[in-house]
Protein backbone atom coordinates (compact mmCIF):
# COMPACT_ATOMS: atom_id res chain seq x y z
CA UNK A 1 0.00 0.00 0.00
CA UNK A 2 2.86 2.42 0.95
CA UNK A 3 4.58 2.19 -2.65
CA UNK A 4 1.25 2.71 -4.65
CA UNK A 5 0.71 6.00 -2.31
CA UNK A 6 4.86 6.87 -3.69
CA UNK A 7 3.64 5.79 -6.93
CA UNK A 8 0.58 8.33 -7.01
CA UNK A 9 2.15 11.32 -5.00
CA UNK A 10 5.01 11.09 -7.29
CA UNK A 11 2.95 10.83 -10.23
CA UNK A 12 0.82 13.96 -9.43
CA UNK A 13 3.37 15.77 -8.22
CA UNK A 14 5.20 15.35 -12.25
CA UNK A 15 1.83 16.17 -13.64
CA UNK A 16 1.48 19.24 -11.62
CA UNK A 17 5.00 20.54 -12.37
CA UNK A 18 5.28 18.67 -15.96
CA UNK A 19 5.40 22.07 -17.87
CA UNK A 20 8.26 23.39 -15.81
CA UNK A 21 10.30 20.34 -15.91
CA UNK A 22 10.27 20.19 -19.62
CA UNK A 23 13.21 22.72 -19.18
CA UNK A 24 15.65 20.14 -18.43
CA UNK A 25 17.39 17.80 -21.06
CA UNK A 26 18.68 14.98 -19.75
CA UNK A 27 20.76 11.99 -22.02
CA UNK A 28 21.73 8.80 -20.89
CA UNK A 29 24.94 6.72 -23.03
CA UNK A 30 26.78 3.86 -21.68
CA UNK A 31 30.37 3.94 -22.06
CA UNK A 32 31.56 0.07 -21.17
CA UNK A 33 30.30 -0.90 -18.30
CA UNK A 34 29.61 2.58 -16.62
CA UNK A 35 26.34 4.47 -17.13
CA UNK A 36 26.21 8.40 -17.47
CA UNK A 37 23.50 10.36 -16.85
CA UNK A 38 23.98 14.32 -18.28
CA UNK A 39 21.51 17.09 -17.05
CA UNK A 40 21.48 20.05 -18.47
CA UNK A 41 19.52 23.37 -18.45
CA UNK A 42 18.66 22.66 -15.02
CA UNK A 43 17.68 24.97 -11.78
CA UNK A 44 21.34 26.79 -11.19
CA UNK A 45 23.20 25.56 -7.73
CA UNK A 46 19.74 22.96 -7.29
CA UNK A 47 20.40 19.46 -5.76
CA UNK A 48 19.22 16.53 -8.10
CA UNK A 49 18.43 13.47 -6.08
CA UNK A 50 18.53 10.29 -8.67
CA UNK A 51 16.73 7.24 -7.27
CA UNK A 52 17.03 3.45 -8.94
CA UNK A 53 13.51 3.32 -10.35
CA UNK A 54 9.90 5.72 -10.77
CA UNK A 55 8.34 4.44 -7.21
CA UNK A 56 11.40 6.48 -5.51
CA UNK A 57 12.93 3.09 -4.96
CA UNK A 58 17.03 2.99 -3.28
CA UNK A 59 18.82 6.61 -3.81
CA UNK A 60 21.52 6.58 -5.73
CA UNK A 61 22.83 9.45 -4.83
CA UNK A 62 22.74 13.12 -4.61
CA UNK A 63 24.51 15.36 -6.83
CA UNK A 64 24.27 19.50 -6.92
CA UNK A 65 23.78 21.39 -10.30
CA UNK A 66 26.47 24.05 -11.50
CA UNK A 67 25.95 27.78 -12.30
CA UNK A 68 24.84 26.70 -15.23
CA UNK A 69 21.99 24.16 -14.32
CA UNK A 70 24.39 21.22 -15.06
CA UNK A 71 25.61 17.77 -13.87
CA UNK A 72 26.46 14.68 -14.62
CA UNK A 73 26.09 11.16 -12.69
CA UNK A 74 27.97 8.46 -13.01
CA UNK A 75 26.91 4.95 -12.05
CA UNK A 76 28.58 1.38 -12.70
CA UNK A 77 25.57 -0.60 -11.15
CA UNK A 78 23.04 -2.50 -13.72
CA UNK A 79 19.39 -0.95 -13.06
CA UNK A 80 16.70 0.40 -15.03
CA UNK A 81 16.62 4.10 -16.09
CA UNK A 82 16.42 6.51 -12.96
CA UNK A 83 14.44 9.90 -12.43
CA UNK A 84 15.67 12.51 -11.07
CA UNK A 85 13.68 14.78 -8.31
CA UNK A 86 14.83 18.23 -7.52
CA UNK A 87 14.58 18.76 -4.24
CA UNK A 88 15.69 22.48 -3.48
CA UNK A 89 16.26 25.60 -5.19
CA UNK A 90 19.25 26.51 -3.21
CA UNK A 91 18.78 30.15 -4.43
CA UNK A 92 15.16 30.74 -3.89
CA UNK A 93 15.46 28.72 -0.36
CA UNK A 94 12.19 26.41 -1.78
CA UNK A 95 11.46 23.18 -2.33
CA UNK A 96 10.42 21.88 -5.60
CA UNK A 97 9.29 18.28 -6.12
CA UNK A 98 10.02 18.36 -10.27
CA UNK A 99 10.09 14.31 -11.72
CA UNK A 100 11.95 14.05 -15.13
CA UNK A 101 11.89 10.60 -16.18
CA UNK A 102 14.89 9.66 -18.02
CA UNK A 103 14.65 8.51 -21.36
CA UNK A 104 16.38 5.06 -23.02
CA UNK A 105 20.06 5.75 -24.22
CA UNK A 106 21.20 7.93 -26.48
CA UNK A 107 23.69 4.95 -27.44
CA UNK A 108 26.25 2.55 -25.82
CA UNK A 109 29.80 1.52 -26.83
CA UNK A 110 32.17 -0.41 -25.92
CA UNK A 111 35.33 -2.51 -26.61
CA UNK A 112 37.33 0.60 -28.44
CA UNK A 113 40.19 -0.69 -29.97
CA UNK A 114 43.55 0.02 -31.35
CA UNK A 115 45.72 -2.67 -33.50
CA UNK A 116 49.19 -2.00 -34.46
CA UNK A 117 49.72 -4.21 -38.29
CA UNK A 118 52.49 -3.41 -41.00
CA UNK A 119 51.80 0.02 -42.39
CA UNK A 120 48.32 0.45 -40.74
CA UNK A 121 46.34 0.81 -37.93
CA UNK A 122 43.08 -1.03 -37.49
CA UNK A 123 40.28 0.71 -35.22
CA UNK A 124 37.57 -1.09 -33.97
CA UNK A 125 34.46 -0.76 -31.85
CA UNK A 126 30.99 -1.66 -30.82
CA UNK A 127 27.99 0.11 -30.52
CA UNK A 128 24.01 0.48 -30.32
CA UNK A 129 21.98 3.67 -31.15
CA UNK A 130 18.55 4.73 -30.30
CA UNK A 131 16.29 4.95 -33.47
CA UNK A 132 15.17 8.05 -31.69
CA UNK A 133 18.39 9.39 -32.08
CA UNK A 134 20.49 10.87 -34.82
CA UNK A 135 23.59 9.49 -33.78
CA UNK A 136 27.33 9.92 -35.40
CA UNK A 137 30.67 8.40 -34.76
CA UNK A 138 34.00 10.35 -35.87
CA UNK A 139 37.69 8.85 -35.85
CA UNK A 140 40.22 11.57 -34.58
CA UNK A 141 43.84 11.50 -35.01
CA UNK A 142 46.12 12.99 -32.40
CA UNK A 143 49.82 14.16 -33.62
CA UNK A 144 52.08 16.40 -32.04
CA UNK A 145 49.15 17.66 -30.33
CA UNK A 146 47.32 18.36 -34.06
CA UNK A 147 43.67 16.80 -34.36
CA UNK A 148 42.07 16.10 -37.38
CA UNK A 149 39.19 13.89 -38.51
CA UNK A 150 39.51 10.97 -40.53
CA UNK A 151 36.66 9.30 -40.53
CA UNK A 152 32.69 9.03 -39.61
CA UNK A 153 29.78 6.82 -40.13
CA UNK A 154 26.43 7.41 -38.84
CA UNK A 155 25.22 4.68 -35.99
CA UNK A 156 22.64 2.75 -37.52
CA UNK A 157 21.45 -0.43 -35.51
CA UNK A 158 19.97 -1.15 -32.18
CA UNK A 159 21.66 -4.56 -31.36
CA UNK A 160 25.12 -4.35 -30.91
CA UNK A 161 26.94 -4.03 -34.01
CA UNK A 162 30.92 -4.08 -34.52
CA UNK A 163 32.56 -0.80 -36.62
CA UNK A 164 35.82 -0.40 -37.43
CA UNK A 165 38.26 1.86 -39.96
CA UNK A 166 41.71 1.64 -41.06
CA UNK A 167 44.15 4.00 -41.34
CA UNK A 168 46.87 3.34 -44.20
CA UNK A 169 48.81 6.54 -43.11
CA UNK A 170 50.54 4.94 -39.60
CA UNK A 171 52.47 6.88 -37.79
CA UNK A 172 53.21 7.55 -33.91
CA UNK A 173 49.82 8.98 -32.93
CA UNK A 174 46.74 8.58 -30.60
CA UNK A 175 43.23 8.59 -31.67
CA UNK A 176 40.08 9.10 -30.31
CA UNK A 177 36.40 7.95 -30.83
CA UNK A 178 33.73 11.33 -30.64
CA UNK A 179 30.01 10.52 -30.34
CA UNK A 180 27.93 13.02 -31.59
CA UNK A 181 23.92 13.68 -31.78
CA UNK A 182 23.22 15.25 -34.68
CA UNK A 183 20.75 17.90 -33.45
CA UNK A 184 22.40 17.79 -29.46
CA UNK A 185 26.08 18.16 -30.04
CA UNK A 186 29.15 16.17 -28.83
CA UNK A 187 28.22 13.66 -26.48
CA UNK A 188 31.24 11.47 -25.11
CA UNK A 189 34.83 11.15 -26.39
CA UNK A 190 37.17 8.44 -25.48
CA UNK A 191 40.60 6.81 -26.97
CA UNK A 192 41.14 3.79 -28.45
CA UNK A 193 43.42 1.62 -26.11
CA UNK A 194 45.97 -0.94 -27.61
CA UNK A 195 44.33 -4.10 -28.02
CA UNK A 196 47.59 -5.74 -26.82
CA UNK A 197 47.81 -4.14 -23.19
CA UNK A 198 43.88 -2.88 -22.83
CA UNK A 199 43.35 -6.12 -20.92
CA UNK A 200 46.39 -5.39 -18.71
CA UNK A 201 45.67 -1.44 -17.95
CA UNK A 202 45.42 -1.02 -14.01
CA UNK A 203 43.39 2.39 -14.38
CA UNK A 204 40.41 3.43 -15.60
CA UNK A 205 39.65 7.56 -16.59
CA UNK A 206 36.08 8.54 -16.97
CA UNK A 207 34.60 10.87 -18.48
CA UNK A 208 37.58 11.72 -20.80
CA UNK A 209 35.51 15.00 -21.72
CA UNK A 210 35.13 16.82 -18.73
CA UNK A 211 33.90 20.11 -16.89
CA UNK A 212 35.26 20.18 -13.42
CA UNK A 213 36.36 17.01 -11.90
CA UNK A 214 37.12 13.29 -13.42
CA UNK A 215 37.40 9.70 -11.80
CA UNK A 216 40.64 7.73 -11.68
CA UNK A 217 39.94 4.31 -10.96
CA UNK A 218 42.64 2.46 -9.95
CA UNK A 219 42.67 -1.54 -9.71
CA UNK A 220 46.20 -2.53 -8.65
CA UNK A 221 48.06 -1.04 -4.94
CA UNK A 222 51.78 -0.44 -5.18
CA UNK A 223 54.07 1.54 -3.49
CA UNK A 224 54.37 4.79 -4.86
CA UNK A 225 51.42 6.17 -7.10
CA UNK A 226 51.06 9.56 -8.43
CA UNK A 227 49.45 11.34 -11.20
CA UNK A 228 50.60 14.55 -13.03
CA UNK A 229 48.69 16.47 -15.45
CA UNK A 230 50.55 17.80 -18.59
CA UNK A 231 49.06 20.06 -21.41
CA UNK A 232 50.15 19.35 -25.17
CA UNK A 233 53.39 21.34 -24.72
CA UNK A 234 54.47 18.99 -22.43
CA UNK A 235 54.08 21.73 -19.28
CA UNK A 236 52.81 20.08 -16.19
CA UNK A 237 49.83 22.17 -14.45
CA UNK A 238 48.61 20.15 -11.95
CA UNK A 239 50.31 17.21 -9.83
CA UNK A 240 48.75 14.45 -7.16
CA UNK A 241 48.53 11.28 -4.93
CA UNK A 242 45.92 8.28 -6.25
CA UNK A 243 44.36 5.65 -3.97
CA UNK A 244 43.29 2.38 -4.91
CA UNK A 245 39.56 2.85 -5.47
CA UNK A 246 37.69 5.36 -7.25
CA UNK A 247 39.64 8.68 -6.93
CA UNK A 248 37.88 11.73 -8.06
CA UNK A 249 39.64 14.57 -9.48
CA UNK A 250 39.06 18.26 -9.03
CA UNK A 251 40.15 20.26 -13.17
CA UNK A 252 37.94 23.34 -11.93
CA UNK A 253 41.04 25.54 -11.79
CA UNK A 254 42.29 24.27 -15.03
CA UNK A 255 41.82 26.05 -18.32
CA UNK A 256 39.61 24.35 -20.85
CA UNK A 257 42.04 22.07 -23.55
CA UNK A 258 43.45 19.54 -24.56
CA UNK A 259 45.51 17.31 -21.40
CA UNK A 260 47.33 14.05 -20.72
CA UNK A 261 47.13 12.66 -17.36
CA UNK A 262 50.09 10.24 -16.84
CA UNK A 263 49.66 7.68 -13.53
CA UNK A 264 52.87 6.57 -11.75
CA UNK A 265 52.05 3.30 -10.36
CA UNK A 266 55.01 1.93 -9.10
CA UNK A 267 57.57 1.87 -11.59
CA UNK A 268 54.90 1.73 -14.12
CA UNK A 269 52.98 4.48 -15.55
CA UNK A 270 49.96 5.05 -17.70
CA UNK A 271 48.48 7.63 -19.94
CA UNK A 272 45.33 9.07 -20.55
CA UNK A 273 44.01 11.56 -22.55
CA UNK A 274 41.53 14.22 -21.62
CA UNK A 275 39.27 16.95 -23.23
CA UNK A 276 38.22 19.92 -20.38
CA UNK A 277 35.12 22.16 -22.06
CA UNK A 278 33.43 23.80 -19.49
Amino acid sequence: MRKIFTIVALALCFLTFKGFAQGFEVCTYGVNAVNYFDVSRGIPNSDISFYSDMSGGRLLQNVTLDASGHALYINTEAFKPAFLLSVLNRAAQQGSGIVVFTPEKEFTIKDMQLEDLPGLVRLSWSATVSPKESIRFEVWKNNLGNSKKIYEIEGFCTEFQRYSFIDNEASKSSYEIRVVNTNKGLRYTGDFQSKTNSGNSQIQVYPTLIQDVCHVLLTQDAAKISYELRNVLGQKVKQGSLDVGDNILSFVEVPNGDYFLIAHIGVQQQTQKICKRS
